[in-house]
Formats: C-alpha cells, sequence, structure tokens
C-alpha cells in the first residue's frame, strides 16, 4: 500500500475546500438574486400602496368642503363670528344675484 504523503493530502483538503466554496458561491449568488427579485416586489408594492394612499387622501380633500373655522394660515384664524358675517353676505350676495321673479322670500334664501 503506497503512503499519501502530506502534501498530496493538504492538495486533496484544498481541492475540497475550493469545490464547496465554489458551491456555496453558486448558493450565496442564487440567494442574492432571489433577495433583490423579493427587494423589488416590495418596493413596487410599496410605491402602489403610496400612490393608492396619496390618491384616497387626494379624493378625501376633493370631496370633503372645510368649514371656515379649519381654514387658517399662520397668521390669521377664523372665528365663530368671522364665520357667521361671511356665510351672510354669501347669502346676501346670492339673494342680490336671484332672478326678482323667483318664489323665494328673502328669509328661505336667508336662512336656508
Amino acid at each position: 500500500m503506497e503512503s499519501i504523503s502530506a502534501t498530496d493530502r493538504i492538495n486533496a483538503a484544498f481541492a475540497s475546500l475550493q469545490t464547496e466554496l465554489r458551491e456555496i458561491r453558486t448558493q450565496d449568488i442564487s440567494l442574492m438574486k432571489q433577495l433583490m427579485s423579493i427587494n423589488d416586489s416590495i418596493q413596487r408594492l410599496s410605491r402602489k400602496k403610496s400612490d393608492k394612499s396619496r390618491a384616497r387622501r387626494m379624493t378625501r380633500k376633493i370631496s370633503r368642503k372645510p368649514a371656515l373655522t379649519e381654514i387658517a394660515d399662520e397668521d390669521h384664524t377664523f372665528s365663530r363670528k368671522d364665520e357667521i358675517t361671511l356665510l351672510t353676505n354669501v347669502k346676501l350676495w346670492k339673494y342680490s344675484q336671484s332672478d326678482e321673479s323667483s318664489s323665494g322670500s328673502e328669509s328661505d334664501i336667508l336662512f336656508d
């Protein structure tokens, strides 16, 4: 029986190690591709969700008419008295624009 030299055993161990490392690298690349694909899917779904959420917020903003008390800027907010005055002025303006022959009385227009 032939005895295997230490050099041959070391070379065989290195060859085996190289084979295992190649297999691990192949598996690593495969996993990296899967993770990148998953990340792309998550990003796409996230954008889709944020677009829908943004659209819903815009729809709510468009469809919801804010009360005058909600309208405010940094320097001024409307008091209840301001709101009543403005609403009264709007109603008076509508009345002045209405046809004189309309059947509604002044009180119907002002207090509807």
